[in-house]
C-alpha cells in the first residue's frame, strides 16, 4: 500500500508539473522559465512599450532567483512577456531593470507581497500583470484597462559630488563614504578635487549614503543623500530626470547645492 500510495503521489505531482513552450511573432515575444514543480495558480508578466513614437527604444532585462531572460529590446508598440506557475509557498518573485535614454527603474513585476493583488483576476485564480511602460511612468493592471492602474515613476539616476574647498595644510580633505551596501573606502581630496558616484535610488525612497570627513583635527559624519536631501537635488529638475548632489567641504562647513551655484549650508566641523 505504501508503495501504491507513493506511485500515486509521484504521479500527481507530475500531472501538476509547469509545463510551457516559447514562441514568438513580430510585435509579441512570448519566453517561458524553466519548468519546475508547483502545485499553483497560472500567472502572466506582460511588458509593453507605449514609450513617446521616433524616440529611444526600451531595453530591459527580468530575471528571477533561477531565471535570467537576458537584455531584452522593445520598439514602440511591442511587447515581451511570459508564463509560469506559482511556487509552492508563494515566493515567486520576477524583477525587471529598464533602460530609456538616461532614465532607468529597477522594481519587482510580480511578487507575492506588492504586485500580487493586482494582477488578479476577477473569478478566476490566474493571474496577470500588465506592465505599460509609458514616458513619465510605468502603469500595472490586470486587464489592460482598469484607470487606477498602479502608478511607478520612470526615474533618472541620482549623482553625489564630493568637492574639496579646504586648503591642503594641515592636511588634504579624507573622506569615507558608504551606504548599507555599498563602500566606497578611503579617498584623500587635494584643494579643489572631487569624487563622485552615480546610482538609482529606490522607488521606496529608503536610499542612504553617508560620509565621513576628516581635515587635520576636524571631522564629520553626516547623510550626503536620504530623501530630505534628495528634495533639496531634485527642487527644479523635470520629473523623473536625473540630478545632481553637489557638496562643498569648506573650512567653516558643509554646504549643498543642486546646480553647482546656490548653495545652502548644512552641516559644520565637529
Amino acid at each position: 500500500m505504501k508503495f501504491l500510495f507513493l506511485q500515486c503521489f509521484i504521479l500527481t505531482i507530475l500531472f501538476f508539473a509547469s509545463t510551457t513552450l516559447s514562441s514568438g511573432s513580430k510585435n509579441r515575444t512570448l519566453s517561458s522559465p524553466p519548468s519546475a514543480i508547483h502545485f499553483t495558480d497560472r500567472a502572466e508578466v506582460h511588458i509593453r512599450s507605449d514609450l513617446p513614437n521616433n524616440t529611444n527604444p526600451l531595453y530591459f532585462r527580468c530575471q528571477s532567483k533561477d531565471t535570467d531572460f537576458g537584455m531584452r529590446k522593445l520598439n514602440v508598440g511591442e511587447e515581451f512577456y511570459w508564463k509560469f506557475r506559482l511556487q509552492v509557498w508563494g515566493r515567486t518573485l520576477y524583477f525587471c531593470h529598464f533602460y530609456w535614454g538616461n532614465r532607468q527603474s529597477i522594481f519587482n513585476v510580480y511578487d507575492k507581497y506588492s504586485v500580487r493583488y493586482l494582477c488578479a483576476i476577477p473569478g478566476s485564480d490566474d493571474l496577470m500583470c500588465i506592465w505599460k511602460v509609458r514616458e513619465e511612468a510605468f502603469y500595472v493592471s490586470h486587464d489592460n484597462k482598469r484607470k487606477d492602474a498602479v502608478r511607478v515613476p520612470l526615474i533618472g539616476h541620482v549623482v553625489v559630488h564630493i568637492y574639496s574647498r579646504v586648503p591642503n595644510q594641515p592636511s588634504t580633505l579624507k573622506i569615507h563614504c558608504q551606504s548599507k551596501d555599498t563602500d566606497f573606502g578611503e579617498h584623500f581630496l587635494k584643494t579643489d578635487d572631487q569624487f563622485y558616484w552615480r546610482f538609482v535610488p529606490h522607488l521606496t525612497g529608503t536610499t542612504l549614503f553617508f560620509c565621513q570627513f576628516n581635515w587635520g583635527s576636524k571631522s564629520k559624519t553626516f547623510d550626503v543623500y536620504n530623501s530630505t536631501i534628495d528634495d533639496i537635488c531634485s527642487a527644479g529638475v523635470s520629473s523623473f530626470a536625473s540630478y545632481n548632489c553637489f557638496w562643498e567641504a569648506r573650512p567653516d562647513g558643509f554646504y549643498l547645492s543642486n546646480d553647482n551655484k546656490i548653495w545652502q549650508k548644512l552641516n559644520t566641523w565637529t
